[in-house]
């Protein structure tokens, strides 16, 4: 299959990879405070914080995380796709 399709199908997939993207598009934020914005569990938060490091998609600032420039791009992407679908 298509890498860029894979990486669309990962994001897809889960509600709590979309939420924890879009909560950082806003500013860096630490674990508990993706906790809170998007109501996922510890072990969640952990898992998609890796998978998005593994892809250099996020980075580390002391306890915050933030969107690496390609990780903004794809958000950016991402979400432009969504919206236009809904059309």
């Amino acid at each position: 299959m298509d890498p860029a399709i894979q990486a669309i199908e990962f994001l897809a997939r889960s509600e709590h990879r979309l939420a924890v993207l879009d909560a950082l598009a806003e500013r860096p934020l630490d674990r508990r405070d993706l906790r809170e914005a998007t109501g996922a569990s510890d072990p969640t938060i952990g898992r998609v914080l890796r998978d998005f490091e593994d892809r250099s998609w996020i980075g580390r600032d002391g306890p915050a995380y933030n969107l690496t420039p390609l990780g903004e791009y794809v958000t950016d992407l991402f979400f432009d796709l969504r919206d236009g679908m809904r059309t």
